[in-house]
């Protein structure tokens, strides 16, 4: 593998940013750490990061030629451990368990797994693996703060607080009952419980082809990283929000940089 470009950014800081990348002998990938919906932290560190950090570390001592299912299960069970090892005075509740999404790239199998709403782009054929409950509380939040407006609420006093996240976050949390489960709403996410199969995203690479692989923080992502920036920002001017041409489940904190953390990594297979 020829590495082209990589790119990483924090929507806050470096320190606090839960996405992450790896580019080894027989991987690559991009990993989203999770955004914990509890504000608790462990060792200064929140799940999201730390579900991140463990999936990083882990993905270069997989074997090589691992199907999916086998590098998953690993993946997983290092959750598992991680887990079991956060437990001391605090319990871990399921809202702190450290979860991770990621796209990543087998070059033994010359496949790409989508495990969670990462992404990809094949020779310029884009793949994804969205939730289909994301889309419904990116509406509902949308549906939310437009109605507010209609009321007499201007966009700055949404801002200062936003009224559509509050009305999602119980929605964001039950959402967790669906984790790997079969059904209209379930996803997969690697969160240290068995994934299902059939939930996950298997992309065929040709021998010599262009491969990018991202995070989902760009909305779109295009053939190249200077066209996947240039829509973020687009996006990011016109609607800082992200309830309207980018709707997003939350809208760009104040002193942030962007609605979440973001990583691009670019490859020849």
């Amino acid at each position: 593998m020829q590495l082209n470009k990589v790119f990483l950014q924090g929507k806050k800081s470096e320190a606090a940013c839960e996405d992450g990348y790896v580019f080894c002998e027989h991987y690559a990938a991009v990993v989203d750490g999770v955004t914990s919906k509890s504000e608790h932290l462990f060792g200064g560190k929140t799940p999201g990061r730390i579900g991140m950090e463990v999936v990083c570390n882990q993905i270069p001592l997989l074997a090589a030629g691992l199907s999916v299912e086998q590098a998953v299960q690993q993946l997983s069970l290092a959750l598992r451990q991680q887990r079991e090892s956060m437990a001391g005075e605090h319990a871990v509740t399921v809202l702190e368990y450290p979860r991770a999404c990621a796209a990543i790239y087998s070059r033994a199998r010359r496949e790409i797994w989508l495990v969670g709403d990462c992404q990809c782009c094949v020779n310029g054929k884009v793949y994804t693996n969205t939730k289909r409950i994301d889309d419904i509380l990116m509406q509902l939040r949308s549906f939310v703060l437009q109605a507010e407006q209609f009321s007499g609420m201007t966009e700055q006093a949404l801002e200062a607080d936003d009224p559509g996240r509050r009305a999602i976050l119980p929605f964001l949390k039950k959402q967790l009952q669906f984790e790997n489960k079969e059904g209209l709403f379930g996803y997969p996410v690697l969160n240290g419980e068995k994934i299902i199969p059939e939930k996950l995203v298997v992309i065929p690479v040709p021998a010599g082809s262009r491969v990018t692989l991202a995070t989902d923080g760009y909305p779109v992502l295009g053939e190249s990283f200077e066209e996947s920036e240039a829509v973020l920002r687009e996006y990011l001017t016109q609607d800082p929000f992200c309830y309207k041409e980018n709707m997003q489940t939350k809208g760009i904190q104040k002193g942030n940089v962007s609605f979440d953390d973001r990583c691009f990594l670019q490859f020849q297979t």
